[in-house]
């Protein structure tokens, strides 16, 4: 069952929101990672006004026993692509250097809100403020820095290396296959304002 007030979909509004227009946005049915030779996934375009709970269990029960969805960063508003910030942290850990390092982050580099979930196997983070494609090379760069130089940071550099060759980020919503144990599930925000 999707708890609307702790799935990431409780920010499409907020996306909407900061945008004031029509926005369009993708996903991707993409195979699990212990598949040995899966399919290539394919790619959903869905405007804002349509992504509601009904819409999300309808795809989630459509998706074959081997594949996930996730969300990906760049949407459509008009003739212009954006970007939603999007962070994928190393582990679980709650150790407050990270948090420091966060708050730090947000305040010096990336005047945004943010909202992290707990994906099962490491926190996602999702900004509010859209990012132009430059931006968010420059931003994804800056979640590099984050790490420090010789020791294991709390941002996945290999998710960021990946997310960049693709032009795009990618976070996932769904807890389809045995290598995941739960939906994405809010636990914390970040320059939210009542939080």
């Amino acid at each position: 069952m999707i708890l609307l007030d702790t799935h990431p979909l409780l920010l499409i509004d907020e996306f909407v929101g900061h945008l004031g227009k029509e926005v369009i946005f993708r996903f991707s049915r993409y195979p699990s990672a212990s598949q040995v030779d899966p399919d290539p996934g394919d790619t959903l375009s869905v405007d804002g006004k349509d992504l509601c709970k009904s819409w999300l269990e309808a795809t989630l029960d459509s998706l074959k026993p081997s594949e996930e969805l996730a969300l990906h960063s760049d949407v459509q508003v008009g003739r212009q692509r954006l970007h939603i910030p999007m962070v994928d942290f190393r582990s679980r850990s709650r150790a407050p250097e990270i948090e420091r390092q966060i708050l730090s982050f947000l305040s010096e580099d990336l005047p945004t809100e943010l909202y992290i979930f707990d994906s099962g196997r490491s926190f996602h983070g999702y900004g509010t403020n859209f990012l132009q494609p430059d931006q968010w090379a420059a931003f994804m760069g800056l979640l590099l820095l984050l790490n420090p130089r010789d020791e294991m940071g709390c941002i996945d550099s290999r998710w960021v290396g990946h997310r960049l060759i693709d032009g795009y980020a990618t976070l996932r919503w769904s807890c389809n296959t045995d290598d995941y144990q739960y939906l994405p599930s809010l636990v914390d925000t970040y320059g939210v304002v009542g939080s």
